[in-house]
């Protein structure tokens, strides 16, 4: 008699556990069918109208089903709406659902779908450049990039009064833990790299771009080995040693959008004269072109005949619309002015001294605002 109550128990408990399972859910429930099939080109099928299942889907059994009554011969209706991915976009019928066929994306904000391939950023600012040269000759280039990265270029001065300036520039006034993206030294001078080891301890740096020192005939100077040892025990920071042949896999394109509004930058470092070639420290001077918004700056710190010669060799023109340089005092000139196919065409046209500093913004339509101030 127990064994019988209990096979009866389970007969009713069964059918309730396959109503409370049948439809997933919290709480579960029990499937309402529609009366009325949806369909699709190939295929019709009943909805539940609490969840997600289907059931009873088969083919249409003519070109007008009789199941359904879907009609094969019917003119597909398309809306202004498109589906998309990564790699295209389509229109669906809203009829049947059958699908126009897949074209590409007219460019990385697409004029059809408005589908976005880049990196949307929340600000954008202007290109700003703060070059900065102390009374000693020590030089320091802030470049406040549009997406929000930074990047520094040499940092010269041992003096804490040239490092405070600067890192009160990077921080413009509001504190908090700032990064620079990229840091380059752009030779082996101390007065290239005195500080750097400096603001490697006090600042995030992601990656340090510095000249190859492999097969040199000249001794770096210490502030540079040093900030060069110290980066290489930094488990964030990437140490980029730079030479002719493998700068180009070093440069740094940026594509990003703002306001459904394109935006890029270059940053092009430019190593004129392979390592094994350097009979001085000036010789292995890197030049950095920036672009943005179609507009060219190029900076230039030292540099020496074999340095300018190689750069106009290779023929590295820019057409550059800002130059900024550093004023060597036993050449005189940087390698752009010595250089007689470029001359000074350029709407913007600076030169270092000491002790002096200049600003350069360009703004997102391309418009260039500078100023040069003596301190």
């Amino acid at each position: 008699m127990k064994k019988l109550l209990t096979f009866i128990c389970a007969l009713l408990v069964l059918p309730c556990a396959f109503l409370l399972t049948a439809c997933g859910g919290d709480p579960p429930h029990t499937h309402n069918w529609s009366t009325e099939y949806s369909s699709d080109y190939n295929y019709h099928w009943l909805t539940c109208d609490g969840c997600n299942e289907v059931k009873d889907k088969n083919s249409h059994d003519g070109d007008i089903c009789s199941v359904c009554g879907f009609d094969k011969s019917h003119t597909c209706s398309y809306g202004s709406d498109y589906l998309s991915d990564s790699t295209g976009h389509w229109q669906q019928c809203s009829i049947c659902g059958e699908p126009t066929t897949k074209e590409n994306h007219s460019g990385n904000i697409c004029l059809v779908c408005g589908y976005n391939s880049l990196e949307v950023v929340t600000s954008i600012r202007d290109l700003e450049i703060i070059a900065y040269q102390t009374d000693d000759g020590a030089v320091f280039t802030l470049v406040k990039l549009p997406d929000g990265k930074n990047m520094l270029i040499d940092a010269g001065s041992t003096k804490r009064s040239d490092i405070s300036a600067v890192e009160d520039a990077i921080y413009d006034g509001k504190g908090g833990n700032i990064t620079l993206d990229y840091m380059v030294l752009t030779n082996t001078f101390a007065k290239r790299s005195g500080g750097a080891e400096t603001i490697l301890t006090e600042m995030q740096v992601n990656n340090l771009y510095v000249p190859d020192t492999t097969e040199i005939s000249y001794t770096p100077s210490e502030a540079f080995v040093n900030a060069v040892n110290y980066a290489n025990t930094i488990n964030t920071c990437n140490v980029i040693k730079l030479n002719p042949t493998s700068e180009d896999g070093y440069d740094v394109t940026r594509a990003f959008s703002y306001n459904q509004q394109e935006y890029s930058y270059t940053i092009d470092f430019i190593t004129p004269v392979a390592p094994a070639d350097c009979e001085t420290e000036f010789d292995a001077s890197i030049f950095i072109a920036i672009t943005y918004q179609h507009k060219v700056v190029l900076l230039t710190s030292d540099a020496t005949n074999k340095n300018i010669d190689n750069y106009v060799k290779a023929d590295y023109d820019y057409n550059a619309d800002v130059l900024i340089t550093g004023y060597h005092f036993f050449y005189g000139k940087d390698a752009i002015r010595l250089s007689g196919s470029r001359g000074n065409n350029f709407l913007v046209d600076i030169d270092l001294r000491s002790p002096d500093y200049a600003t350069v913004k360009i703004n997102g339509s391309g418009t260039i605002t500078a100023t040069k101030k003596e301190l």
